[in-house]
């Protein structure tokens, strides 16, 4: 993970990060990535 400026744990095993352009989620500690898909405005963003 590059250029990360956020990232927060939920609990032990899932939480969340992001740079300026991506969010990602993580349910293994940390493991593994996923892109978020989200909206702003009603316009859809695949990260």
């Amino acid at each position: 993970m590059k250029n990360v400026f956020c990232l927060h744990f939920f609990n032990r095993r899932k939480g969340w990060a992001c740079n300026k352009k991506e969010i990602f989620t993580t349910t293994d500690r940390g493991i593994t990535w996923k892109k978020v898909v989200y909206k702003i405005n009603d316009i859809y963003k695949l990260v």
